[in-house]
């Protein structure tokens, strides 16, 4: 028997509650109301919402028409988005689905039972994946864990009845492996990590570096040549001033301290997102890591440069395991203050620091082979 079957009322209400209001669950639009009839109001970040209702004047509206909604959740990558009201969208899409994902992993790791979430769960993932338009958005970007729990709500043979192109997505979803003792320990701790990230100004900034567009072949963005430009100098007097001599430094590093402080968040967010990554690997060592690796593909997919696309990994961006980080700036990150070679001595910190960034760079790798492998992955050049 699961061990969630053991949960009493409350303490599963108790959890279902945490869940509800954890820092990670959609701040944006309401996605949800955007697929129903619904009173129209001027866009923002409460109340009613959708995007046919921010072009209609504020008359009601049954919804999004499906070219509508087709236009607005097109891939970025064959059209920039630049309007904020799309963007706005399209980013609650993304926060939904993305605690669809994380509801998945709880169900796998016994920390709800499924009697307990299943009509909410059925009746919001089934309104979302009948829609054309969302569809293809989620097998454009990748969020491999919608199958499993299409599959685990009873909702797998109807979308794949309905739709031939997500037959594939829906037949590659392994079968779920018994419940190792200690899951809902492990889940709970993963969740107060989680909970961590989302409150993390450095590493959104990285995550949002990593989301960014993809640039035409050899042309990476300003953000990525500005952060490459930091990671492998630092001396101490930089540090100390936030400046670069432009006279010394490469083309595309920061000249300037408030360039300088972007890119240092940036970098900060990196060293924080491969140690986060890490934290999360080794906290499910000894267990089937098979959902932990696919919640997390995404990110760490295109921490190694590579973009999901349905079942295909398309390799567009820079491979961040690549780029070397100077060891005084693991050490500025990691403790705020400028490393002095002197006052040092024999004890310096350096080498620990850069041994413990490389076991993390070597977890990444393990986990990032895990969801390849969990969700059927092809790795592909563009």
């Amino acid at each position: 028997m699961s061990p969630s079957a053991f949960l009493s009322p409350d303490e599963e209400q108790a959890r279902l509650a945490q869940l509800a209001v954890a820092p990670w669950r959609p701040t944006g639009p309401a996605v949800g109301e955007a697929f129903a009839p619904q009173p129209a109001t001027t866009p923002g970040l409460k109340g009613h919402w959708s995007p046919l209702a921010a072009t209609s004047g504020g008359s009601a509206v049954a919804g999004p028409s499906a070219a509508l909604l087709q236009r607005w959740l097109r891939p970025h990558w064959e059209a920039p988005v630049t309007d904020l009201a799309q963007a706005r969208f399209r980013q609650s899409l993304h926060e939904t689905l993305t605690d669809l994902q994380l509801q998945e992993l709880a169900l796998a790791n016994g920390y709800v039972t499924l009697a307990g979430v299943h009509t909410a769960v059925y009746e919001q993932l089934r309104a979302l994946l009948s829609t054309t338009a969302v569809q293809q958005y989620v097998l454009d970007y990748g969020y491999p864990l919608l199958w499993q729990l299409a599959k685990r709500v009873g909702l797998a043979d109807e979308l794949a009845g309905r739709d031939p192109a997500l037959r594939p997505m829906l037949a590659a979803v392994p079968d779920q492996p018994p419940l190792a003792p200690g899951n809902q320990v492990r889940f709970a701790s993963f969740l107060s990590l989680y909970g961590q990230w989302q409150q993390d100004s450095a590493l959104q900034a990285f995550e949002q570096l990593l989301a960014e567009p993809e640039q035409p072949a050899g042309q990476p963005s300003e953000a990525v040549q500005a952060l490459r430009g930091l990671l492998g100098r630092a001396p101490a007097d930089w540090l100390r001033t936030f400046s670069l001599p432009p006279e010394t430094g490469p083309a595309g590093e920061p000249t300037g301290a408030a360039d300088t402080a972007l890119a240092l968040q940036a970098a900060s967010g990196l060293v924080r997102f491969v140690e986060g990554l890490a934290n999360a690997w080794q906290l499910f060592a000894g267990t089937d890591r098979t959902e932990l690796a696919a919640f997390l593909a995404r990110p760490v997919g295109a921490f190694f440069g590579y973009r999901l696309r349905g079942q295909q990994a398309l390799h567009t961006g820079p491979d961040w395991s690549e780029e070397a980080v100077a060891p005084e700036l693991l050490f500025y990150l990691t403790t705020g203050t400028v490393f002095e070679p002197v006052a040092a001595g024999a004890e310096s910190p350096l080498r620990e620091l850069t041994t413990h960034y490389h076991a993390g760079l070597h977890a990444l790798t393990e986990l990032w082979a895990l969801a390849q492998q969990a969700t059927g992955l092809q790795l592909t050049e563009p």
